[in-house]
């Protein structure tokens, strides 16, 4: 409400706040007044500030928000041309960067909008680009990863998800592996070390756990349980780390591209320690425990989605009450199949 008065009465001698309020809208507001308040900042300095467009780009989707992608595409070459005959080596850097972004984004929604079919060469070619402007971002190899999984080229697939992720993976299953010492966890992604009678033991546990709810939701005791309570430890750095939405898609591309679960798990285990009430990379961590056969810790992610659901801080998530009711049904299945199998 609050920003929504500020992009009202925010004078024309103010553009540049105007792009602040219209990105802030963009980030928490309602999508109405995000557009009203990127259109205006627009109409106040079209020629300047390629952040408006972008997020309007992505506020508006469609053909709509495909122009305005492009708009921004282009003064971001403008920015780059630019740095680059200024001199400074790292302004040009930084200016090639933020170019190979903006092309990212726009190959992304010419997909949506066009489909593998019709927009294929097209987002190839920006992909290509950005990946040579920016050899170091993942983003480009994981957005190839994403177009061959719509052309049906799985084996590509994995070779442009391997690009993608080989750059940060291997330090993230090293953070991981700290924060679990640092919790005091003795176990690993995938419980080589659990012997069957204590696997058995916890799903016997998790089925009566089910079933004293009647297989209905799960208790605030349980969410609490599942979600972090304590502070990232100094081992676990972010910062060397892509951003969180570059992991989110990179964990659904292990999902689609993937036979083992493991690299999943990690990538999942990141986001929600650092975002617990992050709904929707609960779900995903859900997927991705049922998966590879882990129906406990599957139904402890469900507990804690669930619980970031209801959490009036907690962002917007795709994932609703029914998609996790449905992992939690495949976590059941597991769990009672374990138990069965134990006392067989």
């Amino acid at each position: 409400m609050y920003l929504s008065q500020a992009a009202e009465a925010c004078p024309a001698s103010q553009p540049d706040l105007a792009d602040e309020i219209g990105a802030a809208l963009a980030e928490v507001g309602p999508p109405a007044a995000a557009v009203a308040a990127l259109e205006r900042a627009i109409a106040l300095r079209p020629d300047a500030g390629h952040e408006k467009y972008m997020y309007l780009g992505q506020v508006l989707g469609g053909e709509a928000g495909l122009a305005a992608l492009r708009r921004g595409v282009a003064l971001l070459e403008a920015d780059a041309a630019g740095a680059q005959t200024g001199g400074d080596a790292g302004d040009a850097a930084d200016a090639a960067a933020a170019l190979a972004a903006g092309l990212c984004a726009t190959a992304e929604a010419v997909l949506a909008t066009a489909g593998p079919d019709e927009g294929g060469s097209e987002v190839e070619a920006l992909f290509a680009r950005a990946a040579a402007l920016d050899p170091a971002s993942p983003e480009p190899w994981a957005g190839l990863a994403s177009l061959r999984v719509e052309q049906g080229r799985a084996e590509e697939g994995r070779a442009s998800l391997a690009r993608a992720t080989g750059g940060w993976l291997p330090n993230l299953r090293a953070m991981m592996e700290a924060l679990r010492a640092e919790q005091g966890s003795s176990d690993d992604e995938d419980e080589e070390g659990e012997d069957g009678a204590a696997a058995a033991a916890r799903a016997t546990a998790a089925v009566a756990e089910i079933e004293s709810r009647g297989g209905g939701g799960c208790g605030d005791d349980m969410a609490a349980d599942a979600a972090p309570s304590s502070p990232l430890p100094p081992t676990y750095d972010p910062a060397l780390l892509p951003p969180f939405e570059v992991r989110f898609e990179a964990a659904k591309l292990m999902l689609e591209l993937e036979e083992s679960t493991a690299d999943a798990v990690v990538v999942c285990e990141s986001l929600v320690a650092e975002a617990d009430l992050a709904a929707d990379a609960w779900y995903l961590l859900a997927l991705a425990l049922a998966a590879g056969g882990d129906g406990a810790g599957a139904l402890e992610a469900v507990c804690a989605g669930r619980a970031a659901l209801g959490d009036p801080r907690a962002p917007p998530a795709d994932a609703d009450e029914a998609a996790f009711a449905d992992v939690e049904a495949a976590a059941r299945e597991l769990l009672q199949a374990a138990a069965a199998e134990e006392e067989a």
